[in-house]
C-alpha cells in the first residue's frame, strides 16, 4: 500500500517535469528572436529534458531493486502453494486408496 503511494507521487512529479518542458519549449519557440530570452529558455529546457531521464533512470532501478528484494518472497510463497498442493494430491491419493 505505501509503494502505491509513492509511485502515484512518483508520477505526478514526471508529468509535471514534462509540462514545465513542454511549456519552456513554447517560450522558446516564442521568442526565438530575442537573443536573451531564447537562452534562458533553452537552458531551461535542456535543464528540465536532463531532469526527466534522471527520474525515469532512477524509478528504473528502484524498480528494479524492489523486485529483486521480492524475489525470496516470491520464492516462499511459490514453495508453500507447492507443498499445500502435494500435500492435498497425497490426500485424495490416500483417500483413493
Amino acid at each position: 500500500m505505501v509503494q502505491f503511494s509513492v509511485d502515484k507521487y512518483k508520477n505526478s512529479a514526471l508529468l509535471i517535469t514534462i509540462e514545465f518542458s513542454i511549456l519552456f519549449l513554447i517560450l522558446w519557440l516564442c521568442f526565438a528572436d530575442e537573443i536573451l530570452l531564447e537562452d534562458l529558455w533553452v537552458n531551461l529546457l535542456s535543464g528540465f529534458i536532463a531532469s526527466i531521464s534522471t527520474i525515469t533512470v532512477i524509478d528504473n532501478i528502484l524498480k528494479k531493486q524492489i523486485e529483486e528484494d521480492n524475489l525470496p518472497l516470491k520464492l516462499a510463497m511459490y514453495r508453500n502453494v507447492q507443498l499445500f498442493v502435494s500435500r492435498l494430491i497425497s490426500l485424495w491419493q490416500e483417500m483413493y486408496v
